[in-house]
């Protein structure tokens, strides 16, 4: 993640902890942080986005997010094997104060036949949910860069990373 220039609460390479991201409540599936392989089967990256280096990484129904990570190469993920039609999964950021305008920059995979929808969204202070980004589908055996400028939000928000297994 990077909203700014500068190390900041924002940026997050999930290689300790999820930072000062945290899961939303009404969600009913969790990202899970992970290194090296996924659970599931004949899906998912073959190597780290960062280090570029491991054994093949598999993943059936997984969507998996990195934060450009230049250390161990931790990601978040979701498995999403035997879950319901229309079950969530939602990670958010830390409170951000508007501006003009900001970046957020994220890398994803999202690769297999089941592989459901991403998005990203912003939160307001009245928590009026906005998507500003969304992925559906495969989108090829390889590490993609997702870059979005969040422009004109002048109240307090949050940025929202959701899954929906549709």
């Amino acid at each position: 993640l990077n909203l700014f220039y500068s190390s900041t609460i924002y940026d997050c390479t999930f290689e300790v902890d999820f930072c000062s991201w945290t899961h939303l409540t009404d969600a009913p599936l969790n990202w899970t942080r992970n290194q090296g392989r996924t659970p599931s089967a004949e899906t998912g990256p073959q190597v780290d986005v960062t280090t570029h280096t491991g054994k093949k990484k598999s993943s059936l129904y997984n969507f998996i997010i990195f934060f450009v990570s230049l250390a161990q190469g931790w990601y978040i993920f979701l498995e999403v094997s035997g879950v319901k039609i229309n079950d969530t999964a939602r990670i958010q950021s830390p409170s951000i104060a508007g501006s003009t305008s900001k970046c957020f920059e994220f890398w994803y995979h999202m690769h297999g036949p089941d592989i459901n929808r991403l998005d990203i969204l912003t939160i307001d202070s009245q928590n009026v949910e906005t998507t500003v980004w969304t992925r559906s589908g495969s989108q090829g055996n390889a590490w993609r860069l997702g870059k979005l400028k969040l422009n004109d939000i002048t109240d307090m928000y949050n940025v929202c990373i959701r899954s929906i297994y549709i």
